[in-house]
């Protein structure tokens, strides 16, 4: 497909942003700072833990996300599916931590039934859902280009890169991996790259990949990135918006 050179203003960049902060001690000052940044630049949508939620005075314009099973995806498929009944009400996206661990060590079938199981309780709550495969644990592209593959077909919204606190965060490979799976598959998947996007530039590369593979436009129905410190790289330089 031959296509126009991505060329993408700061905005276009920040509405595909799941502006993320997943830190157990955050304060409520950082909580509300993180709200109010969202409200004045329209980032897709915060992510944030679940507890998190409650500590919020200000009132949340974009879409609330938030994380189960995270970051080691060990936790019993019990304990997650309270998490996601819990987190009704208070999200309306759930970042999920794929039990790659244990689908690496041989254990897929358990895994992917962890995995389906997550899938139809977010739909019972017409939760988006988006897993995240840690594709920084694979040493074989072809063995994620596998499990993703497996997983859309087992059902979900988004394929996520990366929860961000492991050495290896997102890259090209993985998302070319994940993309070339989601293409094969014939489903309607979204992609998320996350873990150590902090430039215009790094957002652009995953930006024009998505776009050639896929053949349309990004927008954040099916594209988004994850990421802490790119929305200020994006507005350092602007003027604050006005209200």
């Amino acid at each position: 497909m031959n296509q126009e050179p991505t060329l993408k203003s700061a905005q276009e960049i920040i509405s595909l942003i799941d502006l993320t902060r997943l830190d157990k001690h955050a304060t409520v000052n950082e909580l509300n700072d993180l709200v109010r940044k969202a409200n004045d630049h329209q980032p897709a949508a915060i992510c944030i833990f679940p507890e998190h939620y409650a500590c919020i005075s200000e009132d949340i314009k974009v879409n609330r996300a938030t994380v189960v099973n995270f970051p080691t995806g060990e936790e019993p498929i019990e304990s997650v599916l309270q998490a996601i009944d819990n987190a009704k009400g208070i999200a309306n996206e759930i970042d999920y931590v794929f039990p790659y661990k244990r689908y690496l060590s041989g254990d897929s079938d358990k895994a992917l039934a962890h995995c389906h199981r997550t899938y139809l309780r977010c739909q019972n709550h017409q939760l988006l859902f988006k897993v995240i495969l840690e594709s920084g644990a694979f040493s074989s592209m072809d063995h994620l280009y596998e499990l993703s593959l497996a997983v859309v077909q087992s059902g979900c919204d988004f394929l996520k890169t990366s929860t961000g606190t492991i050495l290896t965060g997102a890259t090209l490979p993985a998302m070319l991996a994940m993309a070339s799976a989601i293409i094969d598959s014939k489903k309607n998947c979204g992609i998320k790259v996350s873990g150590g996007i902090k430039t215009r530039q790094q957002a652009l590369a995953y930006i024009q990949r998505a776009e050639q593979m896929f053949e349309k436009k990004v927008d954040n129905t099916w594209f988004r990135i994850g990421a802490s410190g790119l929305l200020d790289e994006l507005t350092k330089n602007q003027c604050p918006p006005h209200h």
